[in-house]
């Protein structure tokens, strides 16, 4: 249990620990133009299960390659700051912001920059994982199932979500 709460711990700005439950779905990246191929509704690019097969590691290089995005995007924010919608925003908080930025660096090529503050600069970088993720011949796509608190800490948070939970 002890090991695999290390491979997806991240620390806050503050010091607090979160344990992250990550899953990620995996698939062949089929060009769009290999849909015109008769023989195959689905498309297939024999090149991409080429690399799929031959990088069998896949799995473990991938899962690594998110717990090192999700790590770098929570330690720019306090705890209590995963929890506050960004300014601008109605709906959604930082802590989803976070899962998809994470989404953004392994689906798109290029993504918005983020301070080490957790701002945005709306400034296009190119994401490394994009391109490393392309050279493999795969698609991928991460889900945060759950994440996991110090005990104390998760009473303080629900402490804190009873208290302004009228606001």
């Amino acid at each position: 249990i002890q090991k695999r709460r290390w491979e997806t711990s991240a620390m806050t700005r503050d010091g607090i620990e979160i344990v992250a439950s990550i899953g990620l779905n995996f698939g062949v990246n089929s060009p769009a133009d290999s849909y015109k191929d008769p023989q195959t509704p689905f498309g297939f690019s024999d090149h991409n299960v080429y690399n799929f097969v031959r990088n069998n590691v896949t799995s473990e290089i991938i899962g690594r390659m998110v717990v090192d995005v999700w790590r770098e995007y929570v330690r720019r924010f306090k705890l209590s700051q995963l929890f506050e919608t960004p300014e601008g925003e109605s709906t959604r908080t930082i802590l989803q912001a976070i899962i998809e930025m994470v989404n953004a660096r392994l689906g798109n090529a290029k993504v918005n920059e983020m301070d080490e503050f957790g701002r945005l600069t709306m400034r296009e970088v190119d994401s490394l994982e994009y391109h490393q993720i392309q050279a493999m011949g795969i698609k991928v796509n991460a889900n945060f199932r759950r994440l996991w608190f110090d005990p104390d800490v998760e009473q303080k948070l629900i402490g804190a979500w009873t208290t302004n939970w009228l606001k």
